[in-house]
């Protein structure tokens, strides 16, 4: 999966459809799910988080019988030296360094952001059902964003640099759902992403990578909602406490 410049071809009615489904209908159904989130009645998590595995194994199985269908080497021999996983550490690093350092994500969870509710981790099923999350969007993402779309694009421009903008803008609006300043970030991280894999030759390290953030991210924000909920029942109990004294008084 290298950069290198290439002359603009055809990639028949596979990849215009592909290019269809990922580049328009997803980003449609994220602004959708975004509005309905906004006014429906929450699905129960755990229901939320087996349908979002379900999507993902479907993004994924589509995005190999493309890559197939395409002839796109997806999944070459591939030996990585200890600069490659350098440089995934690095990345990793600093997409931690992001979102650690980014306060909206904690502002979310403090006011009950409903999509938070949604993702947030709280007993051990929705821990299992968050780690299949990040695994499969872990491969499946990178298989689709950085591999099979990245490749349509630049068979279509010639271009990689036009590729990846193309690939990670379409990557960052998919997931309006978490709100535009999401978006602008996931974008950027796309970019770096596509960059790791230029830089190793293979996705593998991408995926690593993103199956740890993915992890790390979901993880932090339950145990912060936790927090939260262990610090308002402290506080509605010395509430109650001290309104009783003074009742009793």
């Amino acid at each position: 999966m290298t950069g290198a410049e290439a002359e603009p071809a055809g990639v028949g009615m596979v990849g215009f459809w592909f290019l269809v489904l990922i580049g328009g209908v997803i980003p449609w159904a994220a602004w959708r799910s975004r509005s309905r989130l906004a006014t429906a009645a929450l699905p129960p998590k755990k229901r939320y988080l087996a349908g979002v595995i379900v999507q993902q194994l479907a993004l994924t199985g589509l995005s190999v019988a493309t890559a197939w269908s395409l002839g796109i080497p997806l999944f070459a021999p591939y030996f990585p030296t200890v600069g490659h996983w350098l440089a995934a550490l690095g990345v990793l690093a600093m997409a931690m360094a992001v979102f650690l350092g980014w306060p909206e994500w904690r502002r979310q969870a403090a006011r009950g952001d409903r999509r938070v509710q949604l993702i947030a981790p709280i007993d051990a099923t929705d821990h299992a059902l968050w780690t299949a999350v990040s695994v499969l969007a872990g491969i499946g993402e990178e298989i689709t964003y950085r591999g099979v779309l990245f490749w349509i694009g630049h068979q279509m421009t010639g271009s990689a640099a036009a590729s990846v903008a193309i690939a990670a803008a379409i990557f960052g609006v998919s997931h309006l759902v978490q709100g535009w300043p999401a978006v602008l970030v996931i974008t950027g991280f796309a970019v770096v992403f596509h960059g790791l894999v230029m830089v190793t030759g293979s996705l593998y390290p991408a995926m690593v990578v993103h199956i740890l953030y993915d992890l790390i991210a979901g993880f932090s924000y339950g145990r912060y909602v936790r927090a939260l909920a262990r610090s308002n029942s402290f506080m509605n109990s010395t509430n109650a406490t001290t309104l009783e004294r003074g009742q009793a008084l």
